[in-house]
């Protein structure tokens, strides 16, 4: 009887044969999904979509919006962004089907960075250039202003926003505590003006309420106490006034009707009363209306000004009134101390315009465009080429027509009609913007600004605002009032955070 032995190398050949088979599925099989996990095609000869041209990033209130050329061929776009400075896929990132595209909820003053990337069904392409952007809250600039050692800025919305020294609150942001960089002002809107000198500070709103906030051991506050407040509290009685200014620890305001008001010390006879002495928690009557309009004012270390609202025929020349100091009262007192308690003319000024003071020093714009200065001289503040104090107003000899002054404790700024900015007198913190520090007691030039619409000027920090927007500080920055986040001091300008 035969037998039947299946050969032998028939079986294990068709096992090695189902094996090779099953792996080189396997390996296929990994290889595709290795390959659709993929950030970009594994074959270099597949075409992924080339990098977004044409990125810009352009800032608004709160929010940026981002845009780029469309590509052909793209089924959608990713935007990278950070604040960090270098963009890359690591960072987080928006999904945008075409451009523009809208970040919103952004923090004003913070710098955003972005890349744009673009989407195939080949996978991602590379990344765009970098751009960035600073969301501004400033819709427009109403205002600027400089207190002591703190500044302040008022929007087109007029809202307030202050950065500097805050020891008594001057900054009305709800604390004690310094801001580095522009700080909103709660509890205030619809700000129209803005004045701040020594330790608080005062805010007018176009239906003529008056705000204070910051010391107020001297009633300057107007509220009827002598407590601080840190943030804004409505000054007691008029609730129609038109023109308000700051001095040391007082306060003055005009009303629309052309009366004149005082509160706060009045050590130096300063508040127009008729006598020295004593405090006034609420605003007391200095003056009755002299043309029945409002006018200017101005208020220093403890002497103030008032020029009425009339026209070149009406020949009505600034009152002054308080302490003479260096000569600051503008008219000789014929060593008669008690002269500045009450009001009284300064001869040669019918033709002022704008007045501006901090401590002893007075800058006065008259029209044509022409400057007076007097008072202290002691830094060549008065820009006469001398460091001798003038009792009478005289012409500064300035290079070209102005349309802005700005007295700061010991130097001076003027607009030119250019929008150049010239400085003179103190310079020990670079407030004179020269890139030095080097005190002049004639005009020199602010280092790189040019288009500027208006100037500001502390005890040692000047502040200046372009056309376009931007806002730019320089000198004295101890208190961070510069706004530039830091605490140095700068001897040229520099753009104040978010601005």
């Amino acid at each position: 009887m035969r037998s039947y032995t299946a050969p032998r190398s028939r079986r294990p050949e068709r096992h090695r044969n189902t094996a090779l088979a099953l792996s080189v599925l396997t390996l296929l099989v990994t290889a595709l999904v290795v390959g659709c996990n993929s950030d970009s095609p594994t074959d270099p000869g597949v075409p992924v979509p080339p990098p977004p041209t044409g990125v810009t990033a352009t800032a608004a209130d709160g929010s940026i919006t981002i845009s780029w050329k469309t590509l052909s061929d793209v089924t959608g776009y990713t935007i990278y962004w950070d604040t960090v400075g270098h963009v890359d896929s690591g960072d987080s990132s928006f999904d945008a089907a075409a451009p523009p595209f809208l970040h919103n909820g952004l923090t004003n003053g913070t710098t955003y960075y972005y890349r744009v990337g673009s989407q195939s069904k080949t996978g991602p392409g590379a990344l765009s250039g970098q751009v960035s952007a600073t969301p501004s809250g400033a819709i427009g600039v109403r205002t600027i202003a400089c207190g002591k050692s703190s500044s302040f800025l008022v929007d087109g919305n007029g809202n307030v926003h202050a950065w500097g020294a805050n020891d008594d609150g001057q900054l009305g942001i709800g604390s004690f505590s310094r801001a580095l960089t522009p700080t909103v002002v709660t509890g205030i809107t619809d700000v129209v003006a803005i004045s701040s000198n020594g330790h608080h500070t005062l805010a007018l709103t176009g239906s003529g309420k008056l705000y204070a906030w910051g010391y107020n051991t001297d009633g300057e506050l107007g509220n009827g106490g002598n407590q601080p407040a840190w943030s804004p509290t409505q000054v007691s009685g008029p609730t129609d006034f038109a023109a308000i200014a700051a001095g040391k620890h007082y306060s003055v305001g005009v009303t629309s009707d052309g009366r004149v008001w005082a509160w706060g010390s009045n050590v130096g006879g300063h508040l127009g009363l008729g006598y020295e002495g004593g405090v006034v928690l609420v605003p007391t009557l200095v003056m009755t209306s002299v043309l029945n309009t409002p006018g200017m004012i101005a208020a220093g270390d403890a002497t103030s000004f008032f020029k009425p609202d009339d026209t070149a025929t009406n020949g009505v020349a600034v009152y002054s009134w308080g302490s003479n100091i260096g000569g600051v009262l503008g008219r000789d007192d014929g060593n008669d101390s008690t002269i500045g308690n009450t009001p009284g003319i300064i001869a040669g000024t019918v033709n002022v315009t704008a007045i501006s003071i901090r401590y002893i020093h007075v800058l006065a714009l008259r029209r044509g465009g022409s400057v007076l200065a007097w008072g202290g001289n002691s830094d060549g503040e008065l820009g006469d080429g001398t460091t001798v104090n003038g009792d009478t107003p005289n012409p500064v000899n300035l290079v070209q027509d102005v349309q802005a002054v700005a007295a700061g404790t010991m130097h001076s700024l003027a607009l030119g009609t250019d929008g150049r900015i010239m400085a003179w007198g103190g310079n020990s913190f670079g407030q004179l913007g020269d890139g030095t520090y080097n005190s002049s007691p004639v005009r020199l030039w602010v280092n790189n600004l040019t288009n500027i619409t208006m100037i500001a000027a502390g005890e040692s920090h000047s502040l200046a605002l372009r056309d376009d927007g931007t806002l730019w500080s320089w000198g004295n920055n101890t208190y961070g009032q510069l706004g530039d986040g830091g605490v140095a001091g700068q001897l040229e300008p520099v753009r104040v955070s978010g601005y």
